[in-house]
């Protein structure tokens, strides 16, 4: 008589590897969450600083034209 077995569910082998990465990460999470909090901002407009990122992304990485930056190399020739 045979009997038809289904699979069995076992825990995955302890990976030193992905614990390690793990940890690095919620390491520099807890870091940057802190760092936002005890950071004295003292008269810095947080939202218009927020903007001008953004703008200044915005102009990085979807705007590559390099007359962005000429005026650094002027003074090189």
């Amino acid at each position: 008589m045979d009997m038809t077995i289904g699979e069995l569910k076992m825990k995955k082998p302890f990976n030193k590897q992905k614990m390690v990465i793990r940890l690095t990460l919620v390491s520099i999470v807890i870091l940057t969450l802190l760092a936002f909090v005890t950071f004295d901002y003292k008269d810095i407009q947080f939202l218009d600083a927020v903007i001008l990122t953004a703008h200044t992304l915005k102009t990085m990485f979807f705007q590559p034209l390099l007359h962005h930056i000429t005026g650094i190399f002027r003074g090189v020739r």
